[in-house]
């Protein structure tokens, strides 16, 4: 069996089966590998911006049998794809803003039935307002966590409702709905950070309005963490 990480495997959990996908920075092209030997995509299409995690990809296809499956693009995000080949839409371990980006500059993400698994690396709270904003439903979340980190991988689709989300659905997303040990550290760590910056802020300027901001974040978050089982 080809095996991913925590945080990949999150990402692969939300992929439908049958579905062409997208992996759009696909580095090692290990994601599309694991979707074609696990039966779920019949047809992945691994593009990246660059030529060698393209050609490191190229190498594992051939390692594990799924050359005629998994098609290899130079792409920046999604403007080399074709639309047929991206029913689901994969985009891991970049930025918020980057994933963003990404989005709004291709179309098609809006028309027909077409999913986006989304794993930001940074800028989450920014990357849910753009969704939310841009007419993007945060359908669920799920966190996966390694020994260093934890992640969370999001599952969203275009409604063409635009909303405006509060600050602390900016922080925490769909996450409080999942209840599991991975979401409870997730979030435990994002409201210990909180806590931190308002303290960091207070010890230079005790009437800075961001360290009662900061502050009341961070126990908002504590406030839905209570009751959860944490084992």
């Amino acid at each position: 069996m080809f095996e991913l990480d925590e945080r990949l495997m999150a990402a692969a959990s939300f992929v439908r089966r049958g579905k062409a996908v997208c992996d759009v920075g696909t580095d090692h092209g290990h994601l599309a590998v694991y979707l074609i030997k696990e039966g779920i995509s019949p047809l992945v299409t691994a593009c990246d911006v660059n030529e060698k995690p393209l050609e490191a990809a190229r190498k594992n296809a051939e390692r594990y049998g799924v050359c005629g499956q998994m098609k290899l693009v130079l792409s920046d995000g999604l403007t080399s794809v074709p639309k047929e080949y991206a029913e689901d839409v994969v985009i891991c371990g970049m930025g918020g803003e980057l994933i963003a980006s990404i989005i709004g500059a291709c179309g098609y993400l809006k028309e027909g039935d077409r999913r986006l698994i989304l794993q930001p690396m940074t800028q989450i709270p920014f990357l849910r307002q753009y969704l939310l904003e841009h007419g993007f439903s945060i359908e669920c979340e799920k966190a996966a966590c390694d020994a260093q980190h934890c992640y969370t991988v999001m599952q969203c689709r275009y409604t063409g409702v635009c909303t405006t989300p509060d600050e602390l659905f900016c922080m925490v997303g769909r996450l409080p709905d999942e209840k599991t040990p991975q979401s409870y550290r997730y979030l435990n760590t994002q409201a210990s950070r909180l806590m931190r910056i308002a303290q960091g802020i207070e010890m230079s300027n005790p009437q800075d309005e961001r360290v009662q901001a900061n502050r009341a974040l961070a126990e908002n978050i504590n406030a839905l963490l209570k009751g959860w089982e944490t084992v």
